[in-house]
């Protein structure tokens, strides 16, 4: 990878797994890359990829590729049921975070399953910009500030749930058969306390 970053290379009409993963690289990736958070962002416009001696050249003039060009945060080059958030998460030591989790589910749900039933249709609304012919830097303005958005909503909603299901919960664990399940007590008006117990034990 370059040493320096200058510039992002994203796919053509670049859908939410690359431009998430450009946040996360934005956000928490400066220690890793340096001069990442300044910049500048542009697309492959071609639907093949770009050839050896393009990448080699790129390598050399600080461009960093998301989803394109067999990088190493492009997912079509690895190993199957992963995407590009989540290579960009895991790299940057990210992905065992409650908030960032959630973020790699929604990608997952949308870039692998073709589903969209989580945090609304942002994933349906950025290929609408895409289709409407908005520019590259509204489109990651946009994305980029629901997603921050998103990201406290859930760090603050992990925070509380945590802390009332850790204070209140009690745990069993009963024989089934040959094997024990762990069953939760709780008495709650949060009605998220149950997903967490779910989650997380």
């Amino acid at each position: 990878m370059p040493d320096q970053i200058k510039k992002i290379l994203l796919p053509k009409n670049p859908h939410l797994d690359p431009l998430a993963a450009c946040y996360l690289l934005f956000k928490y990736g400066e220690e890793k890359f340096s001069g990442i958070s300044s910049a500048t962002l542009e697309t492959w416009p071609y639907a093949e990829n770009p050839s050896q001696d393009e990448i080699a050249r790129w390598q050399e003039e600080g461009v960093l590729t998301l989803d394109v060009g067999g990088g190493f945060f492009d997912h079509h080059h690895t190993k199957k049921d992963v995407t590009s958030t989540f290579l960009a998460a895991e790299y940057l030591g990210l992905a065992e975070r409650p908030e960032v989790q959630e973020l790699i589910r929604y990608v997952q749900e949308d870039d692998l399953y073709g589903l969209h039933n989580r945090w609304g249709d942002l994933a349906q609304i950025i290929k609408c910009f895409n289709k409407a012919g908005h520019q590259l830097t509204d489109i990651v303005n946009f994305v980029f500030n629901i997603l921050e958005a998103l990201q406290a909503k859930e760090e603050i909603w992990h925070a509380d749930v945590k802390e009332e299901f850790e204070a209140k919960a009690q745990i069993q664990k009963i024989k089934r058969g040959k094997n024990k399940v762990k069953i939760a007590i709780i008495e709650s008006d949060n009605l998220y306390v149950a997903a967490y117990g779910r989650e997380n034990y």
